[in-house]
């Protein structure tokens, strides 16, 4: 009697162990399943290529929200904790002493060159904000472009992470990488000139890199859109300047 019960609880014991294998089997197919599914929704793949997620604009809401048809854009600098919107005037003076609400203030707002026509498709964009005068900086503390200054120390612009910016449009939302930093004389105005054809566009982005403090030495075509951050500093008076190509 004894050896038929304990036949009897081996063979018991045989199926249950079968039952959890069986059961921790069906379960890690189910979750390799339910994994591939959400990776489906999260990419589309369309004719071998992987599309990102559509673009959604919250410009129009900032419009609303200031109550400002200025605001062209936004830009951000992840590692800076940089995330402004960008204005655009019928000149580069309003936004100097004015800010988002269109109030006077001598720290003005971030505001894009009034000549650029298509924000989208223009090869050069040029964004301005104010850096602050040490002697007024317990006045005006925390202005976004203040932190650019961090790119004038070399080991800080070489570090990748710090090299991307985002530019948000109506239309879509592209990103740059930063490839060079220059220190200029306020009267040098070759960050200025925007309008350019083929082989000048060229010429224009040398004599630019000729000045450079830090270079990555990317390579610049006819067809690459760059975009240019400009701030200024102080003792003596002169202007920091940010440039970084789009990647994407």
């Amino acid at each position: 009697m004894k050896t038929k019960f304990k036949l009897k609880l081996k063979k018991e014991w045989i199926i249950l162990i079968a039952s959890i294998l069986v059961i921790g089997v069906i379960i890690t197919v189910c979750l390799i399943v339910n994994n591939k599914k959400d990776n489906k929704n999260n990419v589309k793949e369309v004719s071998g290529k992987v599309e990102k997620d559509p673009y959604i604009n919250h410009l129009p809401e900032a419009r609303e929200e200031y109550n400002n048809n200025d605001i062209v854009g936004e830009v951000e600098i992840p590692s800076l904790e940089i995330k402004e919107y960008i204005l655009k005037s019928t000149d580069n003076s309003y936004y100097l002493k004015h800010d988002i609400n269109k109030q006077y203030t001598i720290k003005g707002d971030t505001f894009m060159d009034y000549r650029v026509s298509d924000v989208d498709n223009d090869r050069e964009i040029n964004i301005f904000g104010h850096n602050v005068d040490p002697s007024y900086k317990a006045q005006y503390p925390d202005l976004p472009f203040e932190k650019l200054l961090q790119y004038q120390d070399e080991e800080f612009f070489n570090n990748e992470e710090n090299q991307e910016v985002i530019y948000r449009t109506d239309k879509d939302e592209y990103k740059y990488k930063i490839f060079m930093a220059s220190i200029i004389e306020k009267a040098d105005n070759e960050h200025m000139k925007i309008s350019y054809k083929g082989q000048e566009y060229l010429d224009h982005i040398n004599r630019l890199r000729s000045k450079a403090l830090f270079d990555t030495n990317v390579e610049i075509t006819e067809d690459d859109k760059i975009f240019e951050m400009q701030t200024c500093l102080f003792n003596p008076p002169r202007l920091l300047l940010i440039i970084a190509k789009r990647v994407a």
